[in-house]
């Protein structure tokens, strides 16, 4: 069963103060377990995320913009929760959802959680979209187990068209010496392929970049895919792209990572 887990905060967090109560030379930045900057009032010790006057920026500007979009949650639907104790995003689903309070089980290490979190909350987000999983009958994949907590080796029985159009995997596999079949999507977080065959698909699926290549890169921070060039192509890529707030920022990626395709 999930066990709850303690939200520990990485930093005193408090609630931005009016503007005119602090002087910016009474701030110190200081950086948080996940690399985010907060500033701690050395007059007082209390912290916060922004400067009272960004915050008094950012306000003005949300009201301009209108209400934050909020994400909408269903039952069954793959979800990244963050934890605080692993100081990570974490793979995880969605099993209850009650007006704007979200339920989510998801694995720390092999130990599966539980957390209940608004849906907009900063430490809940829909898992980027994955491609299907090119995999055909015979296909030799590995099943994430629920019960057995492990990846067990498997084989693509039969494929069926699901609704959408994504095909739907019916693979059976074995834990310890019993036989399972289970039925998933091709785009599920829980399968994969085995190694010898990742490297075969990997390479067959490879894109080729060059400089200057229109690409699209998943933002996860704004759900969507962005407008991005290719800058320099290594053994890895690297793109400039812009992202939900106007601003330009790089990544360096794998060119088979699955936030980086080719602009169609």
């Amino acid at each position: 069963s999930a066990e709850a887990e303690a939200d520990a905060p990485e930093a005193p967090v408090a609630p931005d103060p009016p503007a005119e109560e602090v002087k910016p030379e009474e701030l110190r930045e200081l950086r948080d377990a996940r690399g985010r900057a907060y500033y701690v009032n050395q007059q007082t010790g209390a912290s916060m995320w922004r400067t009272p006057q960004a915050a008094a920026t950012a306000a003005a500007a949300a009201d301009d913009a209108g209400p934050k979009e909020v994400p909408v949650y269903q039952g069954g639907q793959q979800v990244e929760v963050y934890s605080s104790s692993a100081s990570r995003w974490c793979n995880g689903q969605v099993t209850e959802v009650t007006g704007n309070e979200v339920v989510s089980q998801y694995n720390v290490d092999g130990q599966w959680m539980q957390k209940k979190l608004a849906a907009d909350s900063d430490l809940l987000r829909p898992l980027p979209p994955m491609e299907p999983l090119p995999v055909v009958k015979g296909s030799k994949v590995l099943i994430y187990s629920n019960s057995g907590k492990a990846w067990f080796p498997g084989v693509v029985d039969s494929l069926e068209s699901g609704a959408d159009g994504v095909p739907v995997a019916s693979v059976n596999y074995k834990n310890g010496e019993q036989w399972f079949n289970k039925k998933l999507r091709t785009d599920h977080s829980f399968i994969r392929f085995d190694e010898d065959e990742a490297e075969e698909a990997e390479a067959a699926a490879a894109p080729e970049y060059y400089v200057d290549q229109a690409v699209e890169v998943y933002s996860n921070s704004g759900g969507k895919w962005m407008a991005g060039v290719v800058m320099s192509v290594t053994d890895k890529v690297t793109v400039n792209y812009i992202g939900a707030d106007g601003q330009v920022y790089q990544k360096v990626m794998d060119p088979v990572d699955t936030l980086l395709r080719v602009h169609s």
